[in-house]
């Protein structure tokens, strides 16, 4: 991308795995394990590399994490629900871009 170039990469991707909810799929001893959660991965770079590559870059996450997306994962799988990007939050020194990506995923018991 341009801005790499401009800007020597100084972008960073923070992660955090949040999880909501964890119940059973269905009836009985071995019934998969149904979890929710939002991954949250937040765009940061220097206040001096402005808005336009933190923008890029989290477009870039949603585009790679479209909702439907099926990862799978051991002998089940995570599927993207949805994903938003949140207003930029900017301070003296850096500027964050959140992305939010909701997902499920079932997993044996």
């Amino acid at each position: 991308m341009a801005w790499c170039a401009v800007h020597a990469c100084q972008l960073y991707l923070a992660f955090a795995d949040l999880p909501v909810s964890e119940s059973a799929a269905g009836i009985g001893e071995n019934a998969p394990n149904l979890l929710r959660g939002i991954l949250q991965v937040t765009v940061a770079g220097p206040s001096g590399v402005g808005t336009q590559a933190t923008d890029a870059v989290s477009q870039a996450v949603m585009q790679h994490f479209k909702r439907g997306t099926v990862i799978p994962a051991g002998d089940g799988y995570v599927r993207v629900e949805s994903v938003k990007r949140a207003p930029i939050i900017m301070g003296d020194a850096w500027v964050n871009r959140p992305v939010s990506i909701t997902y499920y995923a079932y997993t044996t018991n």
